[in-house]
């Protein structure tokens, strides 16, 4: 849901690259991270690579399944956080919570009745939070 409402953003004027937990993330240390969903402009990413993006995206979201442990997620938007990615978003649907990180400052916390947007990142894109929950 969150993937496809960037894209509808992103697409008609080709402003970026949005990418699924498929399509990796090769950090310049080497490291191979498949965030849930990534988004990178075009000036970062000016075409489609054929193999796993060398680039760092301006944002991504760790989606916590109802598998995954919460330590396990938050270690990952904390380890994403580190690789320099401007915004992390964790989102826990059990919780209908959504945090916004970004390195140096404190989580912006979200819930019901919030809209999500990130401005500096996505000029003009936002949704409200309570339309990603299911009914």
């Amino acid at each position: 849901e969150i993937g496809s409402r960037i894209l509808a953003w992103a697409r008609p004027q080709q402003r970026g690259r949005v990418f699924d937990s498929n399509g990796g993330i090769l950090f310049p240390d080497g490291d191979l991270i498949a965030p849930d969903v990534a988004y990178v402009s075009r000036e970062r990413l000016p075409a489609v690579p054929a193999a796993f993006a060398r680039v760092i995206p301006e944002l991504v979201f760790e989606i916590r399944s109802a598998q995954q442990h919460e330590s396990a997620c938050r270690a990952k938007v904390a380890l994403l956080v580190g690789k320099g990615i401007d915004v992390v978003v964790y989102v826990d649907p059990s919780r209908r919570l959504v945090e916004i990180h970004r390195s140096g400052s404190a989580p912006v916390v979200l819930g019901d009745g919030d809209r999500f947007t990130v401005p500096d990142v996505l000029p003009g894109f936002g949704f409200a939070l309570d339309e990603l929950w299911p009914q």
